[in-house]
């Protein structure tokens, strides 16, 4: 009976483990239709999470330039259709460009949208998504007419699924 109880215990902990493991794991992005954006992926350094296990995220940006009056749109298609929340840092980089602004929107199953200058150069994204969703695009816009180009960086874009249990 002891060899049974144990026997059980391991395999809700590895189905446990798995199903943690599957939430955790980044939703790839797969560029569909548009503008191609300049990519790169890096690892974050690990730290030391609450149960002291190691945890090391890989952190990626997308970059797009844009020159004066210019649009942009880019469509990924998810790796997973459950998608809860789209999230990262959209930051306009216009070091060489003080007074240009960007217009940007990101539509899943709905639309979320802003605007960046100088003065107000991140958007925090955190964008919720009420249903399956089979694809994400984003578009920008130069609202500008200032001839020096300037860019949009996503920091860390991440499609975060549904937590499940079950699959």
């Amino acid at each position: 009976m002891m060899k049974l109880v144990r026997f059980i215990g391991t395999v809700v902990l590895v189905w446990l483990c798995v199903a943690t493991a599957r939430y955790y794991d980044p939703v790839p992005m797969t560029h569909i239709d548009g503008a191609v954006p300049e990519q790169k992926t890096y690892q974050k350094a690990c730290a030391f999470d609450e149960a002291g296990m190691k945890t090391c995220r890989e952190t990626s940006f997308y970059l797009w330039r844009l020159p004066a009056g210019g649009t942009i749109t880019t469509t990924w298609k998810p790796g997973r259709s459950d998608i809860e929340i789209v999230t990262g840092t959209l930051i306009h980089e216009s070091h060489e460009c003080p007074d240009s602004r960007i217009e940007w929107s990101i539509v899943t199953d709905r639309n979320a949208g802003g605007t960046l200058t100088d003065d107000d150069p991140k958007a925090q994204l955190n964008i919720p998504v009420q249903q399956s969703v089979r694809h994400i695009t984003l578009s920008l816009r130069r609202l500008d007419t200032v001839t020096c180009a300037s860019a949009l960086r996503w920091v860390d874009p991440r499609l975060q699924p549904r937590y499940k249990l079950l699959p």
